[in-house]
């Protein structure tokens, strides 16, 4: 029930503040694919920073001993996810778009090699449910990519 709300919130509030700012600038119309941009960018910066750089055992983790250097791969990711958040908001945010679905995809499998090390996975303890509801995040994040960053007019 805590996951939930959580992911509520995390998921609610930066749409909400797309909202908001659409109803103080009367110039900015509330598009959903901003607020699904918001939701990444909290996501990618959040995560990329805290779970990434900060505290990479998060992440090195899910990383299986077939790529050396984990701790490396950990930085690069996080930093990777910082700089598609920015640049999601750019003119370029279509092109970008594609990539953070097609990064999205390839990080995947790392969520399952989780799985299959469940004592490993620094969260496990806290919440066995946790690698099933990380992998329903990232579909959900792979759909607001796609989506968030299509042109205003199309359908």
């Amino acid at each position: 029930m805590t996951q939930l709300i959580f992911t509520a919130v995390l998921f609610g509030v930066p749409i909400l503040l797309v909202w908001g700012y659409s109803k103080i600038n009367k110039d900015v119309p509330f598009r959903w694919a901003n607020g699904f941009k918001a939701v990444i960018c909290l996501f990618f910066v959040g995560f990329g920073i805290y779970g990434h750089i900060l505290n990479p055992g998060m992440s090195t983790q899910l990383i299986p001993e077939i790529f050396r250097f984990p701790l490396v791969w950990s930085f690069l990711t996080g930093v990777v996810e910082i700089v598609l958040a920015v640049l999601l908001w750019t003119r370029f945010q279509r092109q970008i778009g594609l990539v953070t679905v097609v990064y999205l995809i390839i990080i995947l499998p790392f969520n399952y090699y989780g799985w299959t090390q469940i004592d490993l996975s620094p969260n496990y303890i806290d919440d066995p449910n946790y690698m099933w509801f990380r992998t329903a995040m990232q579909a959900v994040l792979i759909a607001f990519a796609y989506y968030g960053t299509r042109e205003p007019n199309s359908a």
